[in-house]
């Protein structure tokens, strides 16, 4: 990434579920320009290191907005990839044409 963004061929470098510590490994290869942790209604977490590690930086927040059980009543099989699955077959299958 460091090459591509040096030859200009990418204008900006980002992370997508990275703790404070692999970003901090990251920025010591490459340069880092925004992370997306996964912040929304029902995932806090990123509140209590990740953002006030990004606040005094020049690091952009892309957070995630991943559908979540509570979006889909009996449908969580105890993972987060079936209840995308699950919320995205219903949309499916409500005949629902974006």
């Amino acid at each position: 990434m460091r090459e591509l963004y040096r030859a200009g061929k990418v204008r900006a470098v980002g992370v997508s579920n990275f703790s404070v510590a692999q970003m901090e490994v990251f920025r010591g290869i490459a340069p880092l320009h925004t992370a997306q942790p996964p912040y929304n209604l029902f995932e806090r977490d990123a509140e209590a290191d990740i953002l006030p590690y990004c606040a005094p930086t020049a690091l952009r927040l892309w957070p995630t907005a991943r559908c979540v059980a509570v979006c889909c009543p009996g449908g969580s099989h105890g993972t987060r990839a079936s209840t995308g699955m699950i919320f995205a077959s219903r949309i499916r299958s409500s005949g629902h044409r974006g």
